[in-house]
Parts: structure tokens; C-alpha cells; sequence
């Protein structure tokens, strides 16, 4: 039984524990979720930052669309 099927570490976490080799367990475990806390929380702010990108989008033909409806408006008033 190998490493990797008794943890089912994927291929980046192997690689991050042959990095690793002179740090004691403990000190292992604590990078291995350390790197998976930095990953999750990137992978959010990129899905965030991505979101928001969207919703400035929607924003932005929203007001678009306001602007020519509201100028229209006017020159019918005119």
C-alpha cells in the first residue's frame, strides 16, 4: 500500500511532500493544510473577482439602456 492511495493525495500534494522531506509530521500536516487553506481561499476570490466582474457588466448595459430610454423620453417631451 502506497502513500498516495492511503491519504489519496493527488499528484501536486506528492510533489509538495518530496518538497518537504526534512520537515517533522507535524510540521508536514501543517503545510499540507496550510497550502489547501491558500488554495481555497484563492480559487473564492477568483470566483468572487469573477462574479463581480459579471455583475459591473450587467450594471454598466443596465445604465446603458437607462440613459438611451431616459433621452428618448426627453426629446418626446421636446
Amino acid at each position: 500500500m502506497n502513500l498516495s492511495s492511503l491519504y489519496r493525495l493527488n499528484q501536486e500534494d506528492l510533489f509538495f511532500i518530496n518538497e518537504t522531506r526534512s520537515y517533522y509530521p507535524s510540521q508536514l500536516i501543517g503545510r499540507i493544510f496550510e497550502n489547501k487553506v491558500t488554495k481555497t481561499v484563492y480559487n473564492f476570490e477568483k470566483y468572487l473577482f469573477n462574479r463581480l466582474n459579471l455583475n459591473l457588466l450587467w450594471l454598466m448595459v443596465l445604465i446603458f439602456i437607462l440613459k438611451r430610454i431616459f433621452s428618448f423620453w426627453q426629446k418626446r417631451q421636446n
